[in-house]
Protein backbone atom coordinates (compact mmCIF):
# COMPACT_ATOMS: atom_id res chain seq x y z
CA UNK A 1 0.00 0.00 0.00
CA UNK A 2 1.22 3.51 -0.88
CA UNK A 3 0.35 6.26 1.58
CA UNK A 4 0.01 9.59 -0.23
CA UNK A 5 -1.08 12.96 1.12
CA UNK A 6 -1.52 16.57 0.08
CA UNK A 7 -1.18 19.62 2.32
CA UNK A 8 -1.65 23.32 1.60
CA UNK A 9 0.90 25.01 3.87
CA UNK A 10 -0.02 28.60 2.89
CA UNK A 11 3.63 29.67 2.62
CA UNK A 12 6.34 29.70 5.30
CA UNK A 13 7.95 26.48 4.03
CA UNK A 14 11.20 26.53 5.99
CA UNK A 15 9.59 27.72 9.22
CA UNK A 16 7.18 24.77 9.08
CA UNK A 17 9.72 22.01 8.45
CA UNK A 18 9.36 20.41 11.90
CA UNK A 19 5.56 20.54 11.68
CA UNK A 20 5.63 18.93 8.23
CA UNK A 21 8.08 16.29 9.45
CA UNK A 22 5.66 15.41 12.25
CA UNK A 23 2.78 15.09 9.77
CA UNK A 24 4.86 12.74 7.64
CA UNK A 25 5.86 10.67 10.66
CA UNK A 26 2.40 10.51 12.27
CA UNK A 27 0.62 9.70 9.02
CA UNK A 28 3.37 7.36 7.79
CA UNK A 29 3.54 9.14 4.45
CA UNK A 30 5.34 7.67 1.45
CA UNK A 31 4.66 10.76 -0.63
CA UNK A 32 3.44 14.16 0.51
CA UNK A 33 2.62 17.04 -1.83
CA UNK A 34 2.96 20.54 -0.39
CA UNK A 35 0.97 23.38 -1.98
CA UNK A 36 1.30 27.19 -1.82
CA UNK A 37 4.99 26.82 -1.08
CA UNK A 38 5.72 30.14 -2.83
CA UNK A 39 9.50 29.91 -2.51
CA UNK A 40 12.35 29.93 -5.04
CA UNK A 41 13.69 26.38 -4.81
CA UNK A 42 16.55 24.60 -6.57
CA UNK A 43 18.31 21.27 -6.14
CA UNK A 44 21.07 23.28 -4.43
CA UNK A 45 19.03 24.96 -1.68
CA UNK A 46 16.41 22.23 -1.36
CA UNK A 47 18.07 18.83 -1.63
CA UNK A 48 16.56 17.45 1.58
CA UNK A 49 13.53 18.52 3.60
CA UNK A 50 11.86 16.97 6.64
CA UNK A 51 14.19 13.98 6.08
CA UNK A 52 12.50 13.30 2.72
CA UNK A 53 13.63 13.69 -0.86
CA UNK A 54 12.12 16.77 -2.56
CA UNK A 55 10.63 16.63 -6.05
CA UNK A 56 10.44 20.07 -7.64
CA UNK A 57 7.95 21.38 -10.17
CA UNK A 58 9.24 22.63 -13.50
CA UNK A 59 9.69 26.41 -13.24
CA UNK A 60 11.22 29.23 -15.19
CA UNK A 61 14.48 30.67 -13.85
CA UNK A 62 14.06 32.43 -10.49
CA UNK A 63 10.33 31.76 -10.36
CA UNK A 64 8.81 30.65 -7.09
CA UNK A 65 7.68 27.07 -6.74
CA UNK A 66 4.00 26.77 -5.84
CA UNK A 67 4.14 23.03 -5.25
CA UNK A 68 6.70 20.39 -4.20
CA UNK A 69 6.62 16.66 -3.56
CA UNK A 70 8.39 14.89 -0.68
CA UNK A 71 9.24 11.22 -1.21
CA UNK A 72 10.34 8.69 1.36
CA UNK A 73 14.10 8.15 0.74
CA UNK A 74 13.96 4.36 0.42
CA UNK A 75 11.39 4.72 -2.41
CA UNK A 76 13.71 6.69 -4.68
CA UNK A 77 14.49 3.61 -6.75
CA UNK A 78 10.79 2.78 -7.09
CA UNK A 79 9.59 6.07 -8.53
CA UNK A 80 9.97 7.99 -11.74
CA UNK A 81 9.49 11.75 -11.94
CA UNK A 82 7.37 12.25 -15.04
CA UNK A 83 8.83 15.48 -16.37
CA UNK A 84 7.33 14.63 -19.74
CA UNK A 85 3.93 15.42 -18.19
CA UNK A 86 5.03 18.68 -16.53
CA UNK A 87 5.10 22.22 -17.95
CA UNK A 88 7.28 25.08 -16.62
CA UNK A 89 4.35 27.51 -16.57
CA UNK A 90 1.98 25.26 -14.60
CA UNK A 91 2.21 24.30 -10.89
CA UNK A 92 1.93 20.54 -11.17
CA UNK A 93 4.04 17.51 -10.34
CA UNK A 94 3.67 13.99 -11.75
CA UNK A 95 5.31 10.96 -10.13
CA UNK A 96 5.01 7.34 -11.18
CA UNK A 97 5.34 4.38 -8.82
CA UNK A 98 6.79 1.98 -11.37
CA UNK A 99 6.22 -1.31 -9.54
CA UNK A 100 2.57 -0.54 -8.77
CA UNK A 101 1.97 1.09 -12.18
CA UNK A 102 0.42 4.11 -10.50
CA UNK A 103 0.83 7.69 -11.72
CA UNK A 104 0.21 10.43 -9.15
CA UNK A 105 -0.40 14.01 -10.14
CA UNK A 106 -0.76 17.09 -7.96
CA UNK A 107 -1.96 20.50 -9.14
CA UNK A 108 -2.42 23.94 -7.67
CA UNK A 109 -4.94 26.04 -9.61
CA UNK A 110 -3.80 29.62 -9.37
CA UNK A 111 -6.17 32.57 -9.33
CA UNK A 112 -3.31 34.63 -10.76
CA UNK A 113 0.01 33.32 -12.04
CA UNK A 114 3.46 34.78 -11.37
CA UNK A 115 3.15 37.04 -14.40
CA UNK A 116 -0.03 38.53 -12.95
CA UNK A 117 -2.36 36.82 -15.44
CA UNK A 118 -5.67 36.23 -13.70
CA UNK A 119 -8.51 36.81 -16.15
CA UNK A 120 -11.20 34.17 -16.64
CA UNK A 121 -9.56 33.28 -19.95
CA UNK A 122 -6.16 32.90 -18.26
CA UNK A 123 -7.62 30.66 -15.57
CA UNK A 124 -9.45 28.55 -18.12
CA UNK A 125 -6.24 28.21 -20.17
CA UNK A 126 -4.29 26.93 -17.15
CA UNK A 127 -7.04 24.46 -16.25
CA UNK A 128 -7.05 23.16 -19.81
CA UNK A 129 -3.27 22.70 -19.69
CA UNK A 130 -3.69 20.56 -16.58
CA UNK A 131 -6.45 18.54 -18.25
CA UNK A 132 -4.02 17.94 -21.13
CA UNK A 133 -1.56 16.48 -18.63
CA UNK A 134 -4.27 14.20 -17.23
CA UNK A 135 -5.15 13.05 -20.75
CA UNK A 136 -1.52 12.17 -21.47
CA UNK A 137 -1.20 10.25 -18.20
CA UNK A 138 -4.50 8.45 -18.80
CA UNK A 139 -3.40 7.29 -22.23
CA UNK A 140 -0.86 4.96 -20.61
CA UNK A 141 -3.61 2.74 -19.17
CA UNK A 142 -2.20 2.91 -15.64
CA UNK A 143 -3.97 3.83 -12.45
CA UNK A 144 -4.20 7.62 -12.05
CA UNK A 145 -4.40 9.44 -8.72
CA UNK A 146 -4.86 13.21 -8.64
CA UNK A 147 -4.34 15.49 -5.65
CA UNK A 148 -4.27 19.23 -5.21
CA UNK A 149 -5.97 22.50 -4.54
CA UNK A 150 -8.26 23.46 -7.39
CA UNK A 151 -9.75 26.50 -5.64
CA UNK A 152 -13.18 25.26 -6.65
CA UNK A 153 -16.16 24.30 -4.49
CA UNK A 154 -17.26 20.88 -5.71
CA UNK A 155 -20.52 21.09 -3.79
CA UNK A 156 -21.68 23.93 -6.03
CA UNK A 157 -21.72 22.01 -9.29
CA UNK A 158 -25.50 22.48 -9.51
CA UNK A 159 -25.41 26.14 -8.49
CA UNK A 160 -25.43 28.15 -11.71
CA UNK A 161 -24.93 31.35 -9.70
CA UNK A 162 -21.56 30.15 -8.39
CA UNK A 163 -19.05 32.53 -9.97
CA UNK A 164 -16.61 29.72 -10.80
CA UNK A 165 -19.33 27.41 -12.11
CA UNK A 166 -18.02 27.34 -15.70
CA UNK A 167 -14.55 26.24 -14.57
CA UNK A 168 -15.97 23.70 -12.16
CA UNK A 169 -18.27 22.25 -14.82
CA UNK A 170 -15.39 22.07 -17.29
CA UNK A 171 -13.26 20.21 -14.76
CA UNK A 172 -16.02 17.78 -13.82
CA UNK A 173 -16.97 16.98 -17.40
CA UNK A 174 -13.39 16.30 -18.40
CA UNK A 175 -12.68 14.13 -15.37
CA UNK A 176 -15.82 12.10 -16.10
CA UNK A 177 -14.72 11.76 -19.73
CA UNK A 178 -11.37 10.42 -18.58
CA UNK A 179 -12.93 8.02 -16.09
CA UNK A 180 -11.64 9.80 -12.99
CA UNK A 181 -13.98 9.81 -10.00
CA UNK A 182 -13.76 12.57 -7.36
CA UNK A 183 -13.58 11.43 -3.73
CA UNK A 184 -15.21 13.74 -1.19
CA UNK A 185 -13.11 14.29 1.92
CA UNK A 186 -15.49 16.83 3.44
CA UNK A 187 -14.79 20.54 4.00
CA UNK A 188 -11.14 21.39 3.34
CA UNK A 189 -11.29 25.16 3.67
CA UNK A 190 -12.49 27.38 6.51
CA UNK A 191 -12.65 31.16 6.59
CA UNK A 192 -13.80 33.64 9.22
CA UNK A 193 -16.06 36.36 7.84
CA UNK A 194 -17.93 39.18 9.53
CA UNK A 195 -21.53 39.81 8.55
CA UNK A 196 -24.00 42.07 10.33
CA UNK A 197 -21.70 42.36 13.35
CA UNK A 198 -21.53 38.56 13.68
CA UNK A 199 -18.49 36.42 13.04
CA UNK A 200 -19.27 33.38 10.90
CA UNK A 201 -17.18 30.45 9.79
CA UNK A 202 -17.63 29.49 6.16
CA UNK A 203 -16.52 25.99 5.16
CA UNK A 204 -16.45 24.32 1.76
CA UNK A 205 -14.92 21.56 -0.38
CA UNK A 206 -12.86 24.19 -2.17
CA UNK A 207 -9.47 22.54 -2.22
CA UNK A 208 -9.64 18.95 -3.39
Amino acid sequence: MINIGCLNIRRGLFTKELEIENVIKNQKMDLLFLLEVDTVLTTTNFSNFAKYQPILQETKTQEKSRIVGLVKPDLNESIKVRKDLMYPDLPSIWIEFTKEKVICGAFYREWRDQEGKGSKEDQRYRLQKFIEQVELASSEKKRILIYGDFNLDLKKINDNKYKEHALLEDLQQNMQRLGITPISVGPTFAMNVRKENRTQVVMSDIDH
